[in-house]
């Protein structure tokens, strides 16, 4: 599934430490640490995160005002001076063409090393300062010991820094690295896989990432690092898999079909061609002797829940236990409710829901009623993921908005379960197929991509804040007719001071401004009892609206709400303004969204156009891939992406699907990697779990 990244492992042969590399030292191993990269091993993977192209050399005669350039001369004239307590270094170079400055400010030891007649290559910017001249420019000795220039004359490497690492004593060192240790690196892709994809040796990979000799070898090296990154986190996903399927569950659903049948029959609606869909795959699963584990994809409100429940009455038909896992009592409350009102009536008694917010005394009853198997249904949080509760027979796990939850919080319920349940993982985050590919390769994927068909259109209208009173009139008739809704602002931090004074700023506005109706505040630093009792009144009507930052995203089915003010929309992703949209629309009456803000970036503009233009999550998904990046997709590390250094989802996908079709070739033919050929691969993978842990 997700990997989640851990704390290195301590250095295991102390002179394998990154410290003593040439011209590093404890100091700048500090530093290098802060990085992440602890080992000399570590250290081939510190990638440039630019590149500089100083293989032109220029003439100085050809030297213009303000243009960056690279130039080789003969020192004439070296000069330390101090003005106004400033000091600076000066030199005057001459290549037989004509004559140029050099000013380097407050470096009073490059005195020491740039000396009269020595030749240099000096890179930099030029300027006028009564004469044209380089201001604070690369340097390097072209008569040093080592012939071979890596700051000068050469694509050259920009890499990331932080404080007390320099570009140039670092690119030193790197170029050190790569000329003393590459030995230390293995061929690990089988040859087969290397011929077949006409990769680079992974050396000279190693080699022209850090120090290209040429674009086309710069190129090579790259697609074949990528590559890499691709192929062992696929490796990864179907070793597991592999694995995973050779377990056996002792939960068998044999009387599923009636009970199924029989609770779709009873529901006062008619589901959707793909809920039913989704029913078939996930009851294929439930009869078979492999534990499922499956990925309900559907879009807000398309009815995820419900074909959930339907296998909580199958669950309690056939004397199993079931528990649906949600991020939030919010949420875990609504799930409750929807539960609970649609189960046959002898099995409601057998629900039961639990939350961190109910007393420890009634905590410990619910506990111990799971433990002896009194309860066969269980909704709530991360309170259910507890030691004290060893589930009877769990035989069906939902994890709903499942990127929510930590990846050791999820593995802990199906770890720690003696008999191996059927798992079902829903989000209501609508993700591109490269990216559910990526993270959920090892999972089978349902999707529900229709909305129930008594639901709205949502109209949505991107307005400037300068025109925030239309809005507000607007608002206005909607409360005055009984509706409901929401003013959403971006989230805040439990201790962001400035934020939540903002938020309660603008709230007192707001209830001023709206002072005949109930207006109330949530936010996720307050109380989650205060939170919940709000929650309850807005969902019986003694509140008319909430001014709310995303505490709302999920959790909340009011179909009387009805409108929704997105303020300061230009600081929210795509997927989440539709997140944020799919809270209201949920019943008869018509809804609107406003997207109220000042987007000054062209991003920004482009995000509220395909709001405005479209309610299809899937598509909004794409777009804000390509908008945002994977990086920031679902929000935070929590979300399990992989820690990808060189590959890049969306500007990649054609070496993910190659990477993933040898991925598939080899753990086809050989899942266990047995033979002396795999046994490079099968280290490397092992290095690679202890860097990005279990996922």
């Amino acid at each position: 599934m997700a990997t989640k990244l851990k704390m290195r492992p301590k250095v295991e042969n102390p002179n394998d430490s990154v410290q003593f590399l040439k011209g590093i030292g404890p100091q700048k191993a500090r530093a290098l640490c802060k990085l992440g990269y602890e080992t000399i091993d570590d250290l081939f993977y510190l990638f440039p995160r630019r590149y500089e192209d100083r293989t032109k050399l220029k003439k100085i005669k050809e030297l213009t005002e303000g243009e960056t350039a690279t130039v080789k001369g003969k020192i004439v004239a070296a000069h330390a001076r101090y003005f106004r307590g400033r000091g600076h270094f000066q030199i005057v170079l001459k290549d037989g063409t004509g004559v140029v400055g050099c000013t380097w400010f407050n470096q009073p030891y490059l005195k020491q090393v740039i000396k009269k007649d020595s030749e240099v290559f000096i890179y930099g910017k030029l300027g006028r300062f009564g004469r044209l001249q380089f201001q604070n420019p690369e340097y390097e000795i072209a008569d040093a010991e080592d012939q071979s220039p890596y700051h000068s004359c050469r694509i050259t490497p920009i890499y990331p820094l932080v404080s007390g690492l320099y570009q140039r004593g670092l690119r030193r060192s790197l170029w050190n690295l790569i000329n003393d240790h590459l030995n230390r690196i293995e061929e690990y892709l089988p040859l087969q896989v290397l011929q077949d994809e006409r990769l680079t040796d992974i050396k000279q990979a190693f080699k022209e990432i850090h120090f290209p000799t040429s674009h086309d070898c710069f190129k090579k090296a790259k697609n074949r690092l990528i590559f890499d990154e691709f192929f062992l986190f696929e490796i990864r996903l179907l070793k597991r898999l592999y694995e995973f399927k050779k377990t056996k569950s002792e939960f068998l659903f044999d009387s599923i079909e009636d009970v199924t049948q029989n609770f779709c029959q009873t529901l006062p609606f008619e589901l959707t061609a793909s809920q039913k869909k989704a029913i078939q795959e996930i009851k294929k699963d439930l009869r078979s002797r492999v534990p499922m584990t499956r990925l309900l994809q559907g879009d807000v409100g398309s009815g995820k829940t419900v074909v959930a429940t339907s296998f909580f009455e199958a669950s309690a038909e056939c004397g199993f236990q079931a528990v649906f896992l949600a991020p939030t009592e919010t949420l875990a409350e609504q799930h409750y409710r929807t539960i609970l009102k649609h189960l046959s009536p002898h099995h409601r008694s057998q629900l039961v829901l639990l939350k961190g917010s109910l007393t420890e005394k009634e905590k410990e009853r619910i506990r111990k009623s799971l433990n002896e198997g009194e309860y066969l249904l269980a909704v709530g949080t991360h309170a259910l993921i507890q030691d004290s509760i060893n589930f009877k027979n769990l035989a069906f796990v939902v994890i709903d908005e499942q990127h929510k939850f930590g990846v050791e919080q999820r593995s802990k319920l199906l770890r720690d379960s003696k008999n191996k349940p059927h798992v079902l993982l829903m989000t209501a985050t609508p993700i591109p197929r490269t990216l559910a590919m990526t993270l959920y390769g090892d999972l089978d994927v349902s999707l529900i991509n229709e909305l129930p068909s008594n639901r709205k259109p949502i109209k949505t209208h991107w307005v400037l804040k300068k025109d925030e009173k239309k809005v507000f009139d607007s608002i206005r008739k909607r409360l005055a007719q009984g509706e409901q809704g929401y003013f959403v602002y971006p989230a805040i931090e439990e201790s962001d001071k400035s934020s939540r004074t903002a938020l309660e700023s603008d709230f007192e506005r707001i209830k001023t401004e709206f002072k005949e109706f109930g207006i109330a505040m949530v936010h996720g630093g307050m109380p989650t009892d205060e939170r919940s009792k709000i929650m309850q009144e807005f969902m019986r009507g003694s509140i008319k609206a909430l001014v709310a930052t995303t505490v709302i995203e999920v959790g909340i089915d009011n179909p009387n709400a009805t409108f929704v003010v997105i303020q300061g929309a230009e600081f929210f992703g795509l997927s989440q303004l539709h997140q944020i949209r799919g809270r209201v629309g949920r019943g008869e009456l018509s809804s609107v969204c406003f997207l109220l803000g000042n987007p000054g970036t062209e991003e920004a503009k482009k995000s509220f156009q395909i709001m405005s233009q479209t309610q299809d999550g899937f598509l909004i998904s794409e777009e804000d891939l390509k908008l945002r990046g994977p990086g920031d997709f679902l929000g935070t590390r929590q979300s399990g992406l992989p820690l990808f250094k060189l590959a890049n989802l969306i500007t990649d996908q054609k070496i993910l699907e190659r990477a993933r079709y040898k991925a598939h070739q080899v753990i086809d033919s050989n899942p266990d990697l047995l033979g002396t050929e795999y046994e490079p691969l099968s280290k490397k993978i092992e290095q690679y779990d202890k860097f990005f842990g279990e996922a």
